[in-house]
């Protein structure tokens, strides 16, 4: 699976558990990929299908502090931190910029203190794969539905909608057009709320992929999560000969060091090279500069 792999830009769960099974050695369901998005250990995103129709604007961060009984709005700054406030969901750091909404419907709690998105470009059709914030809308919900093969309620108004970022860390709203203005309290949305209004869309399971740089970059987390001591089995035993291996060859051949630490690139490409004259494969060695990095890090952590 490492060659096709490497040419794969995204993986479905399922494909992402046979991946995580192979690395681990050890057997990862579908459920376990699951509960890793949930805890936030591993990124999933949306694949947005050509003719799915889905449309979205571009949005910024935005504080709201809500105040009663007047209508109205102003952008404002503060000089002090607010904190103390009712029902507060966050709060607003000094000299941070924020904005300010008289609402006479708040149903007189006093005030309030919002994370809302605030709307930076005209609706847009959204194609291709968006990583998605699973603490917006009812992303969370919906994947806790799955794992307990529930089907629980969504009682949670759609305050904020989806959020999605693109590649370039762009964050956008899934919005619903159709929603009009005279219809925001059927769908509990706020007055001070802009038009489009959150979409209420939810992805299909199908739609969940993992883009291979995230899994990438977990199986990354994975393995420098190793013990500063203690080393165990043969699969550690390795990985210290690894370690020690370039600790040695940097100090004997002035190539094979950069710096301070053992030169990882051409150490690597020492040892293709000689398992190219031995027609020995390592396809099964996914990057091996990064592991020949990982074990040299562990010969670093145990002579501290």
């Amino acid at each position: 699976m490492n060659k096709l792999f490497k040419l794969k830009k995204w993986l479905t769960l399922e494909d992402t558990a046979t991946r995580l099974s192979s690395v681990l050695e050890e057997e990862v369901t579908f459920k376990d990929i699951i509960q890793l998005i949930i805890q936030g250990e591993l990124k999933v995103s949306w694949y947005f299908q050509l003719n799915d129709g889905i449309e979205g604007v571009e949005v910024i961060k935005d504080n709201i502090y809500v105040l009663d009984p007047k209508m109205g709005e102003e952008f404002l700054s503060t000089d002090k931190p607010l904190r103390h406030i009712t029902n507060a969901l966050a709060s607003i750091n000094e000299g941070e910029f924020f904005r300010v909404v008289i609402d006479d419907d708040i149903d007189s709690f006093g005030s309030y203190l919002y994370q809302d998105y605030r709307r930076v470009s005209p609706r847009i059709k959204l194609e291709g794969i968006y990583n998605i914030d699973i603490s917006s809308g009812d992303i969370q919900a919906t994947l806790e539905n799955i794992f307990f093969e529930s089907e629980g309620k969504f009682e949670l108004s759609i305050f904020t909608g989806i959020i999605v970022n693109d590649e370039f860390g762009d964050l956008y709203k899934l919005t619903n057009p159709d929603i009009k203005k005279s219809d925001k309290h059927k769908h509990n949305i706020p007055d001070w709320s802009h038009w489009p209004f959150p979409s209420k869309n939810k992805p299909k399971l199908d739609d969940l992929v993992i883009l291979r740089s995230d899994l990438e970059e977990f199986e990354q987390k994975l393995l420098e999560a190793v013990p500063n001591n203690h080393l165990r089995g043969s699969k550690d035993s390795l990985a210290l000969a690894l370690g020690l291996m370039c600790e040695i060859l940097s100090k004997t051949q002035t190539r094979y060091v950069h710096g301070s630490k053992p030169n990882f690139s051409q150490i690597s490409k020492a040892i293709e090279q000689e398992a190219a004259k031995l027609s020995i494969g390592l396809e099964d060695i996914s990057n091996l500069n990064r592991a020949l990095s990982t074990s040299h890090k562990i010969i670093k952590k145990l002579t501290k």
